[in-house]
């Protein structure tokens, strides 16, 4: 009887062991996948990439909300795609573009323009709205000496001049433009960006037609995961925004490795 008793002692405490290697198996397993997601993103923790990372979901963002505000940006917009899914920010807001769309965009860029720049970025990494748009840690620190009746136009310009001269973006929209929508029903586009990894997946934003409770006043919510299946959302055409290379000013060295037409592209 004692025998007895002690097996079965002894078989409890070995299924006891058991689960509890299994709670600390799945602990283990848990904090693998947190760190294998870390690794993943390590190119967000790179100063330089994410001061790059905010500007192109600025550019999306902005060229969002421009579409949005009026079904002729948006005709205009379809217009100059020509039947393409990509077109350069040369061409929709650079020097010898005669767009409409290229003095909207400067309009919805100076809105989010602060008169008093801070000094850091307050969340470093990917910008969201409506957290500055320009920082004296950026590239930019001429601004911050400005006189207050200059700021404002100094530092549209000095992002301006990021964008269109110290580097080279375009929007890539996977499931092209819908040049018509119907205005008594709900429509949206979502912005993101590339995210200069290898990454299949970024954050972005959802402008809407319709404010809900989650979203801001102006309908725009945050999306957590913009990536290949999101896409089946009939009402959103979404918009990229990355970076492409060329053989002089934009060679992007640190992303030898990294081909930007991919991201998104079934």
């Amino acid at each position: 009887m004692k025998i007895f008793k002690l097996i079965v002692s002894v078989s409890l405490l070995v299924l006891l062991a058991c689960e509890g290697n299994t709670e600390i198996i799945e602990e283990i397993e848990a904090e693998n996948i947190e760190k294998e997601l870390k690794g993943r993103r390590i190119p967000f923790q790179n100063n330089t990439n994410a001061k790059l990372q905010k500007k192109l979901q600025w550019v999306s963002y902005i060229t969002a909300q421009v579409i949005m505000s009026d079904n002729s940006n948006r005709i205009e917009f379809f217009n100059a795609l020509q039947g393409r899914k990509v077109i350069t920010l040369h061409e929709l807001i650079g020097e010898h573009s005669n767009l409409n769309f290229k003095s909207q965009f400067k309009n919805v860029l100076r809105s989010y323009i602060q008169k008093d720049p801070p000094k850091k970025d307050p969340i470093f990494g990917t910008q969201s709205p409506p957290h500055p748009i320009i920082t004296c840690d950026e590239d930019v620190e001429e601004i911050c000496l400005m006189p207050p009746g200059a700021y404002n136009e100094g530092a549209t310009n000095a992002f301006l001049r990021s964008i269109l001269e110290k580097n080279c973006i375009e929007l890539y929209l996977p499931e092209g433009l819908h040049p018509l929508v119907n205005q008594n029903l709900p429509y949206s586009i979502t912005s993101t960006a590339h995210p200069l990894s290898h990454d299949s997946f970024n954050s972005g934003f959802r402008h809407s037609s319709i404010a809900s409770p989650k979203s801001d006043p102006n309908g725009v919510l945050s999306v957590s995961n913009v990536s290949q299946n999101y896409l089946g959302i009939i009402t959103d055409n979404v918009i990229v925004a990355r970076p492409y290379k060329n053989s002089s000013n934009c060679t992007y060295q640190e992303y030898l490795l990294l081909n930007f037409t991919t991201f998104l592209n079934p």
